[in-house]
C-alpha cells in the first residue's frame, strides 16, 4: 500500500504540471515563474521523556491562472509516544489562491486547500483514511526565486480529531 501510495503521489505531481502546462498556455498565463517547488520540516515539544515527533513536507504547484495554483502536497511524520511508533504518509491534492491575484506569487499571501489520502503504519497494523486540510501562510521573498515560506493549517483525517499544524521551517523555489 505504502508504494502504491508514492507512485500515485508521483504519477499526480508530473501528470498536473504537464496537463497545465497546456491549459496556461492556451489562456495566456505568462508569469514569471510558472512551477513552485516547496520544502519544509515541523517538529513537537515533546513534555515527557522518551516522546519523540517531526514531519517533512514536500510539494509541487504549478500556476494555472493568475493567483491560482494548482498544488501536490506530500508529508511524512513520524511520533513516538513510550515504545509505541506511528509513521503516516499524506498526500493532498487542491488549489492555492495567493494574494494579491497576479501571476508572481514569489512574496504572497496563500491560502491552500486540498484533499486526498493519508497512510499510518504502527508496525503492527496500518490504516489509509480519506483526509483534507487548510493552510494559511506567506511567502517572504529571499532572494531572486528562493522565499521563506512558513504557514500554520488544519489537518482533518477521518477517523480522528482535527490537528494543528505550525510550519514555521519552510522554504519555496519558484522555476
Amino acid at each position: 500500500m505504502k508504494k502504491s501510495l508514492l507512485v500515485l503521489s508521483m504519477i499526480l505531481l508530473f501528470s498536473a504540471g504537464q496537463a497545465q502546462a497546456e491549459v496556461a498556455a492556451a489562456d495566456g498565463v505568462t508569469g514569471e515563474y510558472m512551477h513552485e517547488i516547496t520544502g519544509g520540516a515541523s517538529s513537537t515539544l515533546a513534555l515527557q521523556s522518551g516522546n519523540t515527533a517531526f514531519g517533512l513536507q514536500a510539494g509541487y504547484s504549478y500556476l494555472v491562472a493568475d493567483g491560482i495554483q494548482l498544488t501536490v502536497d506530500n508529508a511524512f511524520s513520524y511520533l513516538s509516544v513510550s515504545s509505541a511508533s506511528t509513521y503516516t504518509w499524506r498526500v493532498l491534492v487542491g488549489p492555492t489562491f495567493n494574494f494579491p491575484m497576479t501571476s508572481d506569487f514569489t512574496n504572497a499571501i496563500f491560502v491552500n486547500a486540498g484533499i486526498g489520502m493519508s497512510l499510518a503504519d504502527t508496525g503492527s497494523a496500518s490504516t489509509t483514511n480519506f483526509t483534507f486540510g487548510i493552510n494559511v501562510g506567506k511567502r517572504f521573498n529571499l532572494w531572486d526565486r528562493v522565499a521563506y515560506r512558513p504557514y500554520v493549517g488544519v489537518l482533518k483525517v477521518a477517523g480522528s480529531t482535527s490537528n494543528v499544524n505550525l510550519v514555521p521551517l519552510a522554504f519555496s523555489f519558484a522555476i
